[in-house]
């Protein structure tokens, strides 16, 4: 753990990946962000505009652990719980986003 307080948690995994938790007890919703340290600063001018563009590819679908899923999967898996989808690309890093009920974080976790 590299730092905590109350309701702030900061973790470094075994692969490097960073974890923040930021409980809000009085919401019943949650927000899951996972960033991607790419952006168009990264980019050389010839592949300008490529972090953007594999931004929007990730919604396109996807085979792993979890299962395949197509675009169209992920946006009624995320719609029958009623959460939204959403996505972005700045100068340093590409965002993936879900907001929805916290009952499930785990579900959305999952999709995200």
């Amino acid at each position: 753990m590299d730092a905590t307080d109350d309701d702030t948690h900061l973790a470094t995994l075994a692969n490097g990946l960073r974890v923040l938790v930021i409980r809000t007890p009085q919401r019943q919703t949650v927000d899951l962000s996972v960033f991607v340290h790419t952006g168009s600063q990264h980019e050389a001018p010839r592949d300008n505009g490529i972090s953007h563009m594999v931004e929007h590819m990730a919604f396109k679908g996807t085979a792993g652990p979890l299962g395949e899923r197509s675009c169209q999967r992920i946006n009624l898996d995320a719609e029958s719980l009623g959460a939204q989808v959403n996505a972005h690309t700045d100068k340093d890093h590409s965002a993936f986003h879900m907001f929805g009920l916290v009952r499930d974080a785990q579900a959305l976790l999952e999709l995200l």
